[in-house]
């Protein structure tokens, strides 16, 4: 099991991923174990507290390649220690506890060792013999990266970091020890492991800096994710900064949010203006007019060509319809 998150104090400025009848969840997979305990009640029960498993490194985490070969794997862990577990230490300390019948109605925690992101690391550098390195950055960063689950796994290590103390101290490792035996060696362990490693992806051509439009959109949104996790920086487009979506983009480094609409050109050359980068899309299906969608595409190509130093534009398009053969029996549904 694990802790509840969404009633703790230091978690008050992460949000609810899951409205549920027991009430919000932040960290669901967390929330719904421990609220399973009510369930257990005059049953005879030890509730086991886990960590976050090294063996992670074989799915949910990555080494990803750099450009020198190395290899580096991005958390919002901060520079202090945390819990982590090696599988087979939780087996053995499920079998010491059910060695002691005393234990029952007791609350345990595991653990194999305690060490900082940076220190794992060099425990991984030394199992495979390559150069590991860990990446900070905040959770908001992290959960803005977009991949299913991010969210939760970002606000799962802002529980870890807020809350260390506490955290490690229901997981203490002399008790764990107790119960199961030596602990497993963590570089032992990395060398068994199958980890997974995500080959080197180049940078975008050199850009310092790109504008997206729609930017608290589907399409825009995902570019901002995507261009976040290289390193790029970003001048977040939106017709509303003072959205809740603005505000979250405004708090992540290396992201400016500026105002502007697409069926004013003036405001997009301010918006694009110190960019040498953009993403341009419209949003047809808000009025569902193609005469004003044309226009707004046409009013972003007049602003981005007043912008010095633009290098690369990507624009969201389609294909053309109505002069394809295999289209010769549709019907005209506008004369332009």
């Amino acid at each position: 099991t694990l802790e509840e998150t969404a009633t703790h104090p230091k978690m008050a400025d992460a949000k609810v991923l899951l409205n549920h009848p027991t009430g919000g969840m932040k960290v669901p997979h967390f929330d719904a174990k421990n609220r399973s305990h009510a369930f257990f009640k005059g049953l005879p029960v030890t509730f086991l507290y886990t960590s976050c498993f090294v063996e992670n490194f074989t799915s949910f985490f990555s080494l990803n390649q750099q450009a020198d070969g190395s290899y580096q794997f991005t958390l919002p862990l901060g520079d202090g220690p945390i819990a982590w577990t090696i599988l087979e230490d939780v087996g053995k300390m499920t079998a010491g506890i059910f060695e002691r019948p005393g234990m029952i109605g007791e609350t345990v925690g595991s653990a194999s060792l305690h060490c900082s992101a940076a220190q794992l690391a060099a425990h991984i550098s030394k199992a495979t013999n390559k150069t590991v390195t860990y990446q900070c950055v905040p959770w908001k960063t992290f959960a803005a990266f977009g991949f299913p689950g991010a969210d939760e796994l970002a606000q799962m290590f802002k529980f870890f970091t807020d809350n260390q103390a506490e955290f490690l101290a229901i997981r203490d490792l002399k008790r764990c020890q107790e119960l199961g035996g030596p602990l497993g060696d963590p570089v032992t362990t990395f060398k068994a492991l199958s980890l997974k490693y995500a080959p080197y992806s180049p940078p975008p051509a050199s850009l310092s800096r790109v504008g997206v439009l729609g930017a608290t959109g589907q399409q825009g949104g995902a570019v901002v994710r995507a261009l976040i996790a290289k390193g790029v920086s970003i001048v977040a487009i939106t017709r509303d900064p003072s959205s809740e979506k603005a505000k979250v983009l405004a708090g992540l480094p290396k992201v400016e949010v500026r105002k502007a609409d697409l069926d004013d050109q003036r405001s997009l050359e301010a918006a694009f203006s110190g960019c040498d980068g953009a993403f341009v899309v419209a949003n047809f299906w808000e009025g569902m007019d193609p005469n004003k969608e044309m226009k707004q595409y046409e009013n972003c190509a007049n602003a981005l060509k007043s912008v010095s130093g633009m290098k690369h534009i990507v624009m969201s398009t389609l294909e053309e319809t109505a002069t394809h053969p295999k289209m010769a029996d549709a019907k005209v549904l506008l004369n332009h």
